[in-house]
């Protein structure tokens, strides 16, 4: 029995009973300064003096001594609470982590799909030179956003603890702050598309049209000026929702078996 769960409980019994130290002092015959001690759990009442106490709050010793059992109750309570808060908690960082991930690894798949697709123009505006040197440029960089994130996938990633689990989030935020500096590059991509696409759907040509090729330089101009001023900054998003996870993990380390 710890010496807060004994003073804990005189004083609650006395606060019960509605009277004050110095009334329960006067009754037990102890000094005002021992009530005070022994409530505020720098004093311990043993033997008579316990039994004194007791009787002055027409109690007993076991009345007194019961709050162990209550004790151990509640603390078997608030470790059953602290493995569901932790099971929850750890459930929800890693559905977050996950849904970022995922996020992630589909971008570098679309980036692949993006570069194919330059691929395709190509063959079909081989002919075209022209028309090939943009989507070459756009075709590389897309294979070069899929083979940066190529390394990226779940089984790199390990959730099992909040140990493994912050040490993956750490990987993640890495890779994405070194990669944030290429944030935009799928808006240059599709600037490069534009030609082929309007070649083979609309029949225009902007390369025979000066007006066309300098509202399309224009155009290409203005988009990659506003990328550079007003990125959606994708990267820097997922790095602030990492580490909002990061930090909810360390609330919850405290409670891992």
């Amino acid at each position: 029995m710890s010496d807060f769960s004994l003073g804990s409980k005189i004083k609650a019994l006395r606060n019960q009973k509605g009277i004050s130290q110095e009334f329960l002092a006067d009754e037990s015959g102890l000094s005002l300064r021992t009530i005070q001690r022994i409530e505020s759990n720098h004093s311990i009442p043993r033997g008579n003096t316990l039994k004194r106490i007791a009787l002055a709050l027409d109690s007993s010793i076991d009345d007194i001594t019961f709050i162990d059992e209550d004790k151990n109750e509640f603390v078997s309570q608030m470790n059953n609470y602290k493995e569901t808060i932790y099971d929850i908690k750890l459930q929800v960082s890693k559905k977050e982590f996950d849904k970022i991930l995922t996020v992630v690894i589909w971008g570098g798949y679309f980036a692949l799909f993006y570069f194919l697709i330059s691929i395709l123009l190509m063959y079909i505006m081989r002919k075209e030179i022209i028309y090939l040197i943009p989507l070459f440029i756009g075709g590389i960089a897309m294979l070069f956003s899929f083979l940066q994130h190529k390394p990226i996938n779940k089984s790199y990633f390990k959730t099992s603890n909040v140990d493994d689990f912050q040490k993956s989030i750490r990987k993640l935020r890495i890779h994405l702050l070194k990669h944030s500096k290429y944030d935009g590059i799928v808006g240059i991509w599709f600037l490069t598309t534009i030609p082929a696409y309007l070649k083979l759907i609309f029949k225009i040509s902007i390369y025979d049209n000066l007006n066309l090729f300098l509202i399309y330089s224009l155009s290409m101009f203005t988009m990659l000026l506003l990328i550079k001023l007003f990125p959606y900054d994708i990267y820097k998003k997922w790095d602030t929702e990492l580490e909002n996870i990061e930090n909810s993990l360390n609330k919850i380390k405290p409670f891992e078996a």
